[in-house]
């Protein structure tokens, strides 16, 4: 069975002009049992793989409840920013 993209090109130049606005790569990290989740440290990974490629810094966005302890690890795994 194929799948369909649900990717599309963006060719309107008010459209891309708006996009080139944006910088930085971001996360969204989450900690699941008191520990980190394994897909968050891929995210980074990928995120740090883009940003060596655009020139752009990494940042992780971890919400909560005394989540401030897992900084140092996200730091650790490729985020320039917390």
């Amino acid at each position: 069975m194929a799948t369909q993209s649900s990717f599309t090109t963006v060719t309107d130049p008010e459209t891309l002009r708006k996009l080139a606005e944006f910088k930085g790569v971001w996360v969204y990290a989450e900690v699941d049992d008191n520990r980190l989740t394994s897909v968050s440290a891929e995210l980074l990974s990928a995120a740090r793989y883009v940003a060596q490629k655009t020139g752009e810094e990494v940042s992780a966005v971890l919400l909560g409840y005394g989540v401030e302890r897992f900084a140092e690890e996200l730091a650790k795994r490729g985020a320039d920013r917390v």
